[in-house]
């Protein structure tokens, strides 16, 4: 367990330090039984207050191998980077070479999909995941030299979802496209300019976006779950290179992930004479809303900002990114309560990130503790609006009348070995409770969206959102 100063001494603020619970000493004991109780292979947890950060890991880096994690350890932070490729493209903005309300081609001519209406998407669609566009593309890199420009000329086969605009869908095809402008107009490729732009200035010695780089740390590799206690390694360490700009690469350590948000947490700031990664108005703008999400999207979290998911209010605004690669990432920020901790674990678990999510806010923010939702009684609907197929080009959810007559979800992911089912309850007109753990204990919901011949045409899960093909 360790614990150390952020960058940033000239504020009064950190020289405060904590006793609560959760912090010092007291946190490696901690993390050392919820890993347990979750029978997850290995952790890693940082948590930033009042300009301290408090660090700790248990369990294995690579079962397997017996390599043990530690706070050192480099996890891959998965879709958090697109929270880095934003802040790439405001870059941009600060220097006026970006306008984020322009349309794509007028950076990138030849870009083009299968439908008629990507000629109209802006950079701004790109970064607030209103595209339209199909999200889940994820061509082999043998299809895409491992480029992001092989990638974007592959998405000319790729469908619409919806007109853009018409709903925020997550998108990890848009972010790839934002890679690929950011590249254009820098001549130089995301690898090096996140490394350059972003780590370097902020004091994050510890990170690659290269797996050629691996070698020089301690690494963590993904595992599967098997048996309790047992962790087999996952099939792939990364995803396609090709993907870099929405989270294929990207690995450091939780403490080097939250000198990155403490960056987005306090603004502009120099350091030994570097300027700041972005400007106050940049900043800013990252973390004003853009657009409302369906309720139920994502938690705590009502809207989309410039690439982080945010909790407005006056009191304790937060902002938010997850990933999920082989490993699963989750940062969580606090501005004013200066708070934020950045957690990695590599074996799939529901519940550990919203328990340690809902204990920090409440034992290290000292905010209120959060009403536990409650399952609401079922109601009568018509089955036959919401059964049928919806597909997209990753996966295909199957809507069907269950058992006990209320609705079965069965999730199919193309091309993996990955299928699950929910069993539904209607609530509310379009809104479905999860009945399963963990989910119905998160109050998660499935939600009918749109009209098709009487039918509704989407069928949304979280911040994805697919379509009815039959």
């Amino acid at each position: 367990m360790t614990s150390a100063r952020l960058a940033g001494k000239r504020d009064p603020s950190m020289k405060k330090k904590s006793s609560l619970k959760l912090l010092g000493a007291r946190l490696q004991t901690t993390l050392d039984r919820l890993r347990k109780e979750h029978d997850i292979c290995g952790v890693s947890l940082a948590i930033l207050k009042d300009g301290v950060v408090h660090a700790a890991a248990s369990g294995w880096a690579n079962a397997p191998e017996r390599i043990e994690a530690t706070p050192d350890t480099l996890f891959q932070v998965g879709s958090i980077s697109k929270t880095f490729t934003a802040t790439l493209a405001m870059q941009l903005v600060d220097d006026g070479l970006l306008d984020l309300d322009a349309p794509v081609r007028q950076y990138l001519p030849d870009f083009v999909t299968a439908d008629q209406g990507s000629a109209t998407l802006t950079v701004r669609d790109l970064m607030i995941h209103t595209s339209g566009m199909d999200g889940d593309y994820l061509p082999p890199d043998t299809e895409t030299g491992g480029t992001a420009e092989g990638y974007v000329r592959g998405m000319r086969k790729l469908g619409q979802l919806h007109s853009p605009g018409e709903y925020m869908a997550y998108c990890n095809s848009g972010y790839v496209v934002l890679q690929r402008i950011i590249e254009v107009l820098r001549n130089s490729n995301w690898n090096q300019l996140v490394l350059e732009r972003i780590c370097k200035p902020l004091g994050i010695t510890r990170a690659i976006t290269q797996p050629t780089e691996a070698l020089r740390f301690r690494m963590a590799m993904g595992h599967g779950a098997a048996a309790k206690g047992s962790w087999p390694l996952a099939g792939l360490a990364y995803l396609p290179m090709s993907m870099a700009g929405a989270g294929s690469v990207l690995s450091m350590t939780a403490s080097g992930l939250l000198l990155y948000a403490q960056a987005h947490m306090q603004g502009p700031r120099r350091t030994a004479g570097k300027a700041s990664i972005l400007s106050q108005k940049s900043f800013r703008a990252m973390q004003t809303p853009q657009v409302l999400m369906p309720p139920y999207s994502r938690g705590t979290y009502t809207h989309m900002g410039l690439s982080w998911f945010l909790r407005p209010g006056k009191g304790a605004p937060a902002f938010n990114h997850d990933g999920g690669t082989s490993q699963f990432a989750f940062l969580h920020a606090l501005p004013k309560q200066n708070v934020a901790f950045a957690l990695f674990i590599n074996s799939p678990n529901a519940t550990l990130p919203e328990e340690l999510r809902r204990a920090i806010f409440t034992e290290v923010a000292g905010l209120p503790p959060e009403p536990q939702p409650a399952l609401l009684p079922a109601m009568k609907f018509d089955h036959q609006r919401y059964v049928g197929i919806y597909a997209g080009i990753f996966q295909t959810w199957k809507v069907s009348v269950g058992d006990t007559g209320h609705l079965k979800l069965e999730i199919d992911t193309k091309g993996l070995p990955l299928r699950m089912t929910l069993n539904l309850r209607a609530v509310a007109p379009g809104q479905f409770a999860i009945l399963n753990k963990p989910q119905v204990d998160q109050g998660a919901r499935i939600l009918f969206l749109g009209e098709q011949d009487g039918r509704a045409k989407y069928c949304r899960m979280g911040v994805r959102m697919i379509q009815r093909a039959e």
